[in-house]
């Protein structure tokens, strides 16, 4: 039961942040990341780090979105992987809270933490993520934070960065949520299905999967 409230309160926190673009402009609004594009941001994004010669011993990923980064981060700077994960809620204030749902069972005292996200929007969660990661034992100034972008409003800079946005993102691992997220929305608006299908395919999402999810 639990497990289902969090799954539509999640889906809620989706379909509202989708709704403050304005899906007229959704060509502007969103700005779609392939595989290879994402392939060469992590590449820039472990270069920066590399050129600080910061030595670090554990990567630590903020699921779900730092989970693909974290692995090809991995692969980069030669380090382990582990992760937690962090959801958001909404309070009674209609607020968006991040809480910890499933975490980690390693004592980080004096270790050098990495901690990544795909993506900084309002800052929340990496603030959460560092709160939680200085729970486990690690010091404040062992840990550096990093992300493939960064939204202008965000009220919290990671240590590494490659590129600042205003648009929504969608990364190549997020095709299902994508669709489902935006397809009521369209649908609302009155676009036909074909033209939902094109929108779709414009952003290089798998025919096949665009057929399926719609």
């Amino acid at each position: 039961m639990v497990k289902t409230a969090q799954f539509f309160t999640n889906q809620l926190l989706l379909k509202q942040k989708f709704n403050f673009y304005n899906m007229s402009n959704w060509d502007q609004d969103f700005v779609n990341i392939t595989w290879q594009e994402y392939i060469n941001l992590v590449f820039a994004l472990s270069q920066k780090i590399l050129s600080t010669n910061q030595n670090f011993d554990l990567i630590i990923a903020i699921a779900r979105g730092g989970l693909v980064l974290s692995r090809l981060l991995s692969d980069s700077l030669n380090l382990p992987i582990a992760a937690f994960t962090v959801e958001s809620y909404l309070n009674l204030q209609q607020q968006k809270m991040p809480e910890i749902t499933h975490g980690l069972t390693t004592i980080l005292t004096n270790k050098k933490i990495l901690l990544v996200d795909e993506i900084c929007d309002s800052g929340k969660t990496f603030e959460r993520g560092l709160k939680y990661v200085e729970e486990l034992g690690a010091k404040k100034e062992y840990i550096a934070t990093a992300s493939l972008h960064l939204k202008s409003h965000a009220q919290f800079l990671p240590d590494f960065f490659v590129e600042k946005t205003d648009q929504w993102v969608v990364y190549p691992y997020e095709i299902r949520e994508t669709i489902k997220a935006l397809l009521p929305i369209w649908q609302k608006q009155g676009i036909s299905t074909k033209d939902i299908k094109t929108r779709f395919l414009s952003w290089h999402f798998p025919k096949n999967l665009v057929n399926k999810f719609i």
